[in-house]
């Protein structure tokens, strides 16, 4: 880990790929799994390919998914990292309405301190 970047995660918490750490063996997936385009799903299980994002990135967030469900032939997920549900909870009914509309499973998680 860089300097800068331990810094970082120092005052703002987890980052995304320690979420990704952190929450896939409780989903029995696995980590940052190579798809043939070079992009990496971030959490892989039996049945659903994963793009966890923090709450302002939900829209990129759903259309990675879509891609990785297309490239695994799993089913697309959203896994929405949030620092505050109150305050980002805009952000979490956006990402609701759309995933409901484009058939992306939704799942939001506290992100550590």
């Amino acid at each position: 880990m860089t300097g800068l970047v331990l810094v970082a995660a120092l005052v703002l918490g987890e980052t995304e790929l320690e979420a990704c750490q952190r929450l896939a063996p409780g989903m029995a997936g696995e980590v940052e799994v190579r798809m043939p385009d070079e992009t990496r799903c971030d959490i892989l299980t039996k049945t659903t390919a994963w793009e966890v994002d923090w709450a302002p990135k939900w829209a990129e967030g759903i259309g990675q998914s879509l891609l990785y469900s297309i490239w695994t032939g799993k089913e697309p997920g959203l896994l929405l990292l949030v620092k505050s549900r109150q305050k980002e909870k805009a952000y979490i009914l956006r990402a609701k309405l759309v995933c409901e509309r484009a058939g992306v499973r939704l799942r939001v998680e506290d992100s550590e301190p």
